[in-house]
């Protein structure tokens, strides 16, 4: 019987926090010059070049074009199924055919697999310290190639299983391999099952993140952390902590740990981004749904420039910046959907115009509204902006032009402006506004002079 170490993070998780949001994402598929949708596997080379591995061949990216390597340049075949960038500047390419390709400087050098063995579909590349490039090869085993000639491991040298799915080269420069079977690590002539295997959510091993802080190790019943000693991780130093977190999905097709100590996990549900707010683990899926190429990410990369690339299964490859929408609707307390406009006032309040709702004025604890019972009469705002004293104005769409003073509205009628009034700015000492009937420009003193009726409400401070 397995020990339960693992268990509180993975196989009994319970209802979490599931942020569900718009996203600053960008998509690359086809349209923008890749050779096919289905992304294998990603990597940046020396120069900070993207390299991307597909289905119908390897591209690089060159900004917003890509250059793109097959057969016609040298390739046994269009399938790319594996990256690894080197540190001297050779990228390394493996295909589906088993062939390995190393381009360097604009030039492929090819090396077939042995004909003694069947084509078999490259599906992870690490360079060690020696330069002996190490190949993992589900069915057939792991591939040794020092430049001159290649080393088949298999179960006699000590694998558990042919099927290996992963393969890494951690800090201290152990070459550590996932399999169908378990984790395992190199030492010398033998492969050596690791300890950790009991604390494993599942023996099927299908993903490894290494840096300084140990191994991230993902299964397809959910993932589990490693310190460097490669034991499992006392829960109070996990990322999910004690937390009952759940998951979207425990298929964990690969995973990464970026350099702010986030967590990113590739699933054919999506992209999972945990991260922690006031020390608290949070889960955040990115699909489809929300913009991303397609929900099934096989690859996740973090660049030199701190973006997270997904790689995805029919979608091309997806660029994520960073969280850059939030949908507020009518479940969220705003009246109206139609945004006609937004405003913020240098206090960091976000105010939103709507058609029919009034305005709204956001902040962290949530929204406010201001219409016909707060003293807005006309709930059709058109737009909005303030005046030198910080006073927020609001052009509605029958009634004028509305000044919220301070903290406290009246939302003050100024009759004089006339009906839809969209837009209105000041220009040194003048205003202009701008409405159904054409642009008016008024001088601010007459401004202060205005008659000014309206019933008083007040904002939240």
């Amino acid at each position: 019987m397995r020990s339960p170490a693992g268990v509180p993070l993975l196989a009994c998780l319970l209802s979490g926090p599931l942020i569900a949001q718009q996203y600053d994402l960008r998509t690359f598929s086809l349209e923008q010059g890749l050779p096919s949708a289905s992304v294998n596997a990603l990597c940046e080379d020396l120069d900070g070049f993207l390299w991307i591995a597909t289905d119908g061949g390897a591209a690089r990216s060159e900004g917003l074009r890509f250059d793109t390597y097959g057969q016609a340049q040298g390739l046994t075949t269009d399938e790319v199924t594996a990256l690894h960038a080197a540190p001297d500047g050779h990228v390394w390419m493996g295909c589906r055919d088993g062939a390995i390709a190393c381009w360097l400087a604009g030039r492929f050098t090819v090396h077939p697999l042995d004909e003694a063995y069947p084509p078999t579909a490259v599906e992870a590349m690490v360079e060690d310290a020696q330069g002996d490039l190490w190949a993992a090869m589900p069915g057939l085993g792991i591939l040794q190639w020092n430049g001159t000639k290649t080393r088949l491991w298999t179960t006699t040298d000590g694998l558990p299983t042919l099927h290996v799915n992963a393969l890494v080269l951690d800090p201290k420069g152990r070459l550590i391999a996932g399999t169908d079977s378990g984790l395992v690590i190199r030492q010398g002539e033998r492969w050596i099952r690791v300890a950790a295997d009991n604390s494993l959510p599942s023996l099927r091993v299908t993903a490894i993140y290494a840096d300084s802080s140990g191994l991230l190790v993902g299964t397809n019943k959910g993932f589990t952390e490693l310190g460097p000693d490669l034991a499992p991780l006392p829960l109070d130093e996990r990322f999910l902590g004690i937390f009952p977190v759940a998951l979207p999905d425990l298929r964990i097709l690969d995973l990464i740990r970026a350099r702010n100590g986030d967590l990113w996990l590739g699933t054919p549900t999506g992209l999972i981004h945990l991260d922690k707010h006031n020390g608290q683990p949070r889960v955040k899926l990115i699909a489809e749904a929300n913009g991303l190429g397609h929900s099934l990410v096989r690859h996740v990369l973090q660049d030199l420039s701190g973006a997270v690339w997904a790689g995805t299964g029919f979608g091309g490859i997806t660029k994520f910046t960073g969280d850059a929408f939030v949908h507020f609707t009518e479940r969220d307390g705003l009246r109206s959907r139609i945004v006609s406009a937004i405003h913020r006032t240098p206090d960091g309040l976000l105010w939103l115009a709507t058609a029919s709702g009034g305005v709204a004025c956001w902040k962290p604890s949530g929204l406010k509204n201001y219409g016909p019972a707060e003293g807005l009469i006309d709930p059709y705002v058109l737009g909005l902006s303030e005046d030198r004293s910080g006073r927020l104005l609001a052009g509605t769409a029958a009634h004028g032009l509305f000044r919220l003073k301070g903290r406290a509205v009246p939302p003050r009628r100024l009759g004089w402006v006339g009906s839809g009034t969209r837009q209105c700015h000041r220009l040194g000492r003048k205003w202009t506004f701008v409405g159904r009937h054409g642009c008016r420009l008024v001088p601010r003193r007459q401004h202060g002079h205005i008659h000014l009726r309206g019933r008083p409400a007040h904002l939240d401070q």
